[in-house]
């Protein structure tokens, strides 16, 4: 028995549990990338860089979103139809041309439109040149992250997701050693702290060829086959997850320029600060979403949906153990948590503050998460768009229209809890029509 036919035969408990741990310990992993540089800039350079990089950050979330909607549409497809070595191939080569072409897209918007691109985001003049540090060097080699986003995605669901985690954890190694050599002890500031997240995802996709390299009669770059269906389903299966990774630069470009009314650039800094704590929670959750992919996506192929439902209960059970353990650390350590980032005092009480609110959003985005990722594997891609639209977008929107006006900055905070509250309200009065 091969690794694939074990998704529609081994215990689901254990066979979750072997994709769940990589996956979870994968993307904690990525989020360090985030995280370290961080911390590095807050203690190195300062509020006015952390500010900087939550302004430019969206860019990177743009990139990985399109990548995401790439990956998980391909690989979706990949493990429906994995006997089709035609089809296979076919969407194994139209996930590496989209990421280039839009790779391209991405830089030359940044560069034309570079002064009026920053403005946008959420930049007043004074930190325009701190953006521009860190954004330019990013947005070069950004081709990287968006492959390795990608091809780690196939890796996995391919029957290797140690594999996966070992590329992925060696670039998040070489990020910190670099955090630490280019921001700390050589003094590039945001430049720096660019160059080594890339330098770190280079390693990342470097392994991540190695591995289909080696596999060469399994997956190969073809030329002369097009299938517009093919494209479609790419786009279509994988696009709830682009929404919810582009609703993040979506949401931070509308938080910056809402917190920069409020309260100018120490806003920003601590809501840069909230933010990168909260990105370790919402990749745990990613990751346990992530881990009933491959799962649910191949007994859903072969017709099984008694092992799709357990798979997906089983999620639904540990996010919300994972949920109050959340809780608690937030509460019990959100001034050690957000100290770490910082030595400003205005900052820290301004951030911790904010991370407490914000963070109550732990109790809904995992079962959203899950909500949406189950609904991809199973070919359902319109309830999870409407249920990544919903929290991402729509209430978003109306939330930070109607609470800061009433309620000042402490309603920016809340607008992001609320808007997944009130998704996972709907979802579960829909529960019938959306057939879960």
């Amino acid at each position: 028995m091969n690794k694939k036919e074990m998704l529609g035969s081994e215990k689901i408990s254990i066979l979750f549990i072997k994709y769940l741990t990589p996956s979870v310990i994968g993307l904690i992993v990525i989020a360090l990338y985030g995280i370290i540089d961080g911390m590095f800039v807050g203690i190195g350079v300062g509020r006015d860089g952390l500010a900087a990089i939550n302004i430019g950050y969206p860019i990177i979330n743009l990139a990985n979103a399109l990548a995401l909607m790439f990956g998980v549409g391909g690989a979706t497809l990949i493990s429906i139809y994995t006997k089709t070595k035609k089809f296979k191939n076919a969407c194994f080569s139209y996930l590496i041309y989209l990421n280039i072409f839009f790779y391209i897209l991405i830089i030359l918007t940044v560069f034309i439109f570079r002064d009026s691109l920053i403005k946008f985001m959420g930049a007043n003049l004074y930190l325009s040149s701190y953006v521009k540090a860190y954004l330019y060097p990013t947005a070069g080699g950004i081709i990287f992250i968006m492959l390795s986003t990608s091809l780690s995605i196939i890796v996995r669901n391919n029957g290797s997701p140690v594999y996966s985690f070992i590329s992925m954890t060696t670039g998040a190694v070489t990020n910190i050693f670099l955090d630490w050599l280019l921001v700390i002890k050589y003094n590039y500031g945001l430049s720096g702290a660019a160059f080594a997240t890339i330098i770190g995802q280079f390693f990342t996709f470097l392994l991540l060829v190695i591995y289909f390299h080696k596999r060469k009669n399994e997956f190969q770059i073809i030329n002369k086959y097009f299938n517009s269906k093919i494209l479609f389903k790419i786009f279509s299966i994988g696009f709830s997850s682009f929404i919810i990774e582009f609703a993040i630069a979506f949401i931070i470009v509308i938080f910056n320029r809402v917190f920069m009314k409020y309260g100018g650039e120490i806003a920003v800094a601590a809501y840069s600060v909230v933010g990168y704590i909260f990105y370790m929670f919402r990749m745990i959750y990613a990751g346990i979403a992530q881990g009933i992919q491959p799962i649910v996506s191949y007994n859903f192929g072969i017709g099984n949906t008694k092992r799709m439902l357990k798979t997906y209960f089983l999620a639904h059970k540990i996010s919300f153990v994972v949920s109050i353990l959340n809780l608690i650390i937030i509460n019990a350590f959100s001034n050690k948590i957000v100290s770490l980032f910082s030595r400003d005092q205005e900052l820290i009480e301004l951030a911790v503050e904010g991370n407490k609110i914000y963070s109550m959003a732990v109790l809904f985005v995992g079962i959203n998460l899950i909500n949406t990722m189950y609904l991809q594997s199973k070919n359902s891609p319109k309830y999870a768009i409407t249920i990544s639209m919903s929290r991402s977008v729509i209430f978003i929107i109306i939330y930070i229209v109607i609470l800061p006006p009433i309620l000042g900055m402490k309603g920016i905070w809340l607008a992001f809890p609320l808007a997944d509250m009130t998704t996972t309200l709907f979802t579960w009065l829909f529960r019938k029509k959306i057939k879960f």
